[in-house]
């Protein structure tokens, strides 16, 4: 019977350990999902910004500018791999990543069509 108690008090501690671990972690992963989030909106409003300075009539056309634009493009695309591991808290995150990537590629596409 000693035994019993004695296995019976050590999980009940083991799980308590292993409960507050586990919401440690959920805690830090959501704040991780959270702070990935504002990193994708930050990134996307620079972006456009940038875009915007390109397409000003005093900067229209500056190579150093497009090199900008194109830098900012593909550091989105870079961080939209992350898309499938930050969407588990952000539903929506994955919606604003395509319409990102769907602007970039309609930007290459006039890119494209100016050099030609």
């Amino acid at each position: 019977m000693l035994i019993l108690g004695f296995l019976l008090v050590f999980s009940i501690v083991v799980n308590c350990i292993l409960v507050w671990y586990t919401r440690t972690m959920i805690r830090r992963y959501f704040w991780a999902s959270e702070a990935a989030s504002e990193i994708f909106v930050r990134l996307a409003a620079f972006s456009d910004h940038v875009k915007g300075v390109h397409e000003l009539t005093t900067f229209y056309g500056d190579q150093t500018i497009k090199d900008l634009v194109k830098h900012a493009d593909d550091l989105i695309s870079f961080m939209s791999q992350f898309k499938d591991f930050f969407s588990f808290t952000q539903p929506e995150l994955e919606d604003f990543i395509n319409n990102i990537n769907n602007g970039e590629k309609e930007n290459k596409n006039e890119e494209n069509s100016q050099t030609d």
